[in-house]
């Protein structure tokens, strides 16, 4: 029979309520002390990757119920503005007057003259009356004792809502740094306000220079525990082993470990018995959708290649830099030994399956597929019967731990993201594997390679080295004088195979 139990999972992906918030206790006390606290509220900006809990931190801080009639009582009022269902400057500052004015009225604080204010505001018909007849409103505001403190998600909008326009950044930064009528601004976007600002294309603006930046990052241990913690109540027990290897699983993110748990919850109420292999199967396609939405950000801010270059190398213009920012939003973790891996293992993963498409450095990756199509044409003819590589383990059984592990890969990834798993064995091969198969069969690949064995190690060893070692040296961008040698290599490949042109 099934049971009957609430999955405590079940609102994974949305705003956390307060029975269902957890952790955040220095984000709390920040933005409590910049907000809620000071005489004059600041500005704060919480930014971090999707889902990692913006919104949960602004709602249960400043929005939830018997918070707002707290603030209420101090005078202070704290709206909430989702700026991605707007479309101009305009119509935001409306929506700002709108929503404090509905804000007085639900707690019986109208104000005669404040509805006056509000109501010239919302009948002017251009902008830079509108900007004065709002700034008056909140000089009245500030006059009947008020403080305003307006939350703005999915602040990330501004960069279609502010687009090539400089005066909707100045008149947030206006609003915000008057003492007459000041408005403090808590947004919750995925990039920094810098950022926001020069993908908005809006000239110069400085509105970034007046806020506090909190940067939300997957959980603490503690934070994580207290969130498997709540297999507890559907009496739900994991060995040891299991519980440990969801931490690099989901990497400690709120959201994909709620999601992971829902499964595993579902599974044990629905069935009896849950296993976690079957939940990650279960889960696999909302991770998946969450990855590709990771990826599409990243590819958006122009970093996408440069976290493959961090955590798989070749460094070629990645720079520390790069790596801060992404250590700073979480996505990557640096070792002790300096070296850098994605926020979880899954992820990492599925970074190596997207690396393949990714054309960090389009030289080489047009080398390294005319080589597989060499390589898998001159081999099946080599062994024109039943599956090439089979022949090759008899023929040459020193490759067939190189092939197993190329199997292991395949089976993994295939295991973990389905269809979008190459079926290829040679896309789960390294320069070094690739060389391996050409040296033990030289003489069929000798008319199409020319020169000799010698002279081809001697390049592979250069191009695994970069490949693979490079990925172990976080601190150096690949030296010019070894980046032109292995371009120069990569072409005479591309000549020789005739897989490509190669440009001079």
């Amino acid at each position: 029979m099934e049971d009957q139990r609430p999955n405590p999972f079940a609102s994974y992906g949305q705003i956390l309520d307060t029975e269902g918030f957890i952790g955040r206790t220095d984000a709390i006390n920040a933005l409590k002390a910049r907000v809620i606290e000071a005489a004059s509220p600041g500005c704060v900006a919480i930014v971090g990757p999707p889902r990692i809990g913006k919104s949960s931190l602004a709602y249960h801080v400043l929005r939830r119920p018997e918070r707002v009639a707290e603030l209420m009582d101090r005078r202070l009022i704290a709206v909430w503005c989702n700026i991605h269902t707007l479309t101009s400057t305009d119509q935001l500052l409306r929506n700002f007057v709108r929503l404090v004015l509905e804000q007085l009225e639900d707690f019986g604080q109208q104000s005669a003259r404040l509805d006056t204010a509000g109501q010239r505001a919302a009948e002017c018909d251009n902008l830079t009356e509108l900007q004065h007849q709002v700034q008056r409103f909140f000089r009245l505001v500030t006059l009947e004792g008020w403080r305003t403190v307006i939350v703005l998600e999915e602040f990330d909008a501004a960069r279609q809502v502010f687009q090539q326009n400089a005066i909707g950044f100045q008149t947030l930064r206006t609003l915000a740094d008057n003492p007459e009528w000041r408005v403090a601004f808590v947004t919750c976007s995925r990039r920094s306000i810098p950022e926001i600002e020069l993908q908005s294309r809006a000239d110069i603006s400085n509105f970034h220079n007046i806020f506090h930046y909190l940067f939300l990052k997957p959980f603490q241990e503690d934070e994580h525990q207290a969130l498997l913690e709540r297999l507890g109540p559907v009496r739900l027990s994991l060995a040891p082993e299991e519980l440990a290897t969801i931490n690099p699983i989901t990497g400690r993110h709120p959201y994909l470990t709620s999601v992971l748990c829902f499964f595993l919850v579902q599974s044990w109420l629905n069935a009896g018995r849950a296993t976690l292999d079957e939940a990650l199967q279960a889960a696999q396609e909302t991770f998946i959708i969450y990855y590709d939405s990771l990826v599409h950000l990243l590819a958006e801010d122009a970093t996408l290649d440069k976290m493959i270059q961090l955590l798989f190398g070749p460094l070629i213009n990645a720079i520390p830099e790069d790596a801060a920012r992404l250590v700073r939003i979480g996505l990557l973790r640096q070792d002790a030994d300096g070296t850098y891996r994605a926020f979880s293992s899954h992820f990492g993963e599925y970074l190596r399956l997207t690396e393949r498409s990714v054309d960090f450095w389009p030289l080489w990756t047009q080398t390294e597929r005319a080589l597989r199509g060499l390589i898998a044409s001159v081999m099946t003819e080599t062994y024109p019967r039943g599956d090439w590589t089979e022949a090759v383990e008899q023929a040459r059984p020193k490759l067939k731990k190189m092939l197993d592990d190329c199997r292991a890969r395949m089976a993994d990834e295939q295991r973990r993201f389905g269809p979008r798993a190459s079926t290829s064995l040679l896309d789960y091969t390294y320069p070094g594997d690739l060389y391996q198969i050409i040296r033990t069969h030289w003489s069929a690949f000798q008319p199409t390679l020319k020169q000799n064995e010698a002279y081809w190690e001697l390049r592979f060893d250069l191009l695994a080295r970069i490949r693979n070692t490079v990925a172990h040296n976080r601190d150096e961008v690949l030296a010019l004088d070894e980046r032109q040698t292995a371009e120069g290599y990569c072409r005479e490949i591309l000549r020789r195979v005739g897989g490509s042109k190669a440009e001079a």
